[in-house]
């Protein structure tokens, strides 16, 4: 598993579970099984899904769950693009 961050803050379980039923959290910019592209780093070029939000602060980190049989990478919002 690649990780970009050590995870920040993490979420209260009431506020994760509001997200992954499709609710908006401010400052959140991605949803629950939302296709992305990681850009730069150790998994450049690869495309994945938004698997779960692990932490707000100092910006949203998602677990991706990365094509090809790679497994998760936790990953920050500026390092991701929408697919």
């Amino acid at each position: 598993m690649a990780e970009w961050c050590d995870g920040g803050m993490k979420l209260d379980q009431g506020l994760l579970e509001h997200w992954m039923a499709g609710g908006e959290v401010p400052g959140v910019g991605l949803a629950l099984n939302e296709p992305v592209v990681i850009p730069a780093g150790p998994l450049m070029g690869s495309v994945g899904a938004v698997v779960s939000l692990l932490s707000l602060e100092p910006e949203p980190v998602y677990s991706v769950e990365v094509g090809g049989g790679r497994g998760n990478a936790q990953v920050p919002a500026s390092a991701l693009e929408e697919a």
